[in-house]
């Protein structure tokens, strides 16, 4: 888990690496004073803006699929972490259920061995919550996409 978190933290710095040549770009009045060669030249066309614009994004894929790889291996460690010390404690606690209710002490113990006996590790992680704004923006702006109301309308056809 360890290691995951420092590759998370390694990738998002990468990434902020990966953008500075892409915010160089995009806002030159904020570098040209540290590098007097970001000065913004008229000669370049519009053509060669948006070529040099492209290839900076695409120094942006590498650096966002590790930040995201990294992020979805830091929350399953996480979730692994959080089952087994679930099981843990269920272990711990099955003495003081058992003295606390003899009757059903037999209920108890098989009830606890089944919990302990699945393996966290096949069930999925949960999703992560979702962003309060970011979220219900962002369903705003797939719906409005020709694709998503073409999914959605499938989805009416094969319900009825």
């Amino acid at each position: 888990m360890r290691d995951a978190n420092n590759g998370f933290l390694f990738s998002v710095g990468l990434l902020l690496v990966c953008a500075l040549p892409l915010l160089a770009q995009l806002f030159p009045g904020l570098f040209a004073s540290w590098l007097p060669a970001l000065q913004p030249s008229q000669a370049a066309s519009a053509s060669d803006a948006f070529i040099a614009l492209v290839g900076k994004l695409m120094l942006l894929f590498p650096a966002t699929w590790l930040t995201s790889f990294y992020s979805k291996s830091y929350s399953e460690f996480f979730h692994l972490e959080r089952e087994y010390a679930h099981k843990a404690a269920l272990a711990r606690s099955v003495e003081g259920f058992k003295k606390q209710a003899p009757k059903y002490e037999e209920e108890i113990t098989t009830a606890v061995f089944f919990e302990i006996q699945s393996n966290p590790s096949k069930q999925a992680a949960p999703d992560a919550a979702e962003h309060p704004i970011a979220g219900p923006l962002m369903k705003r702006f797939i719906d409005a996409l020709p694709l998503g109301k073409d999914e959605a309308k499938s989805k009416v056809k094969a319900e009825t």
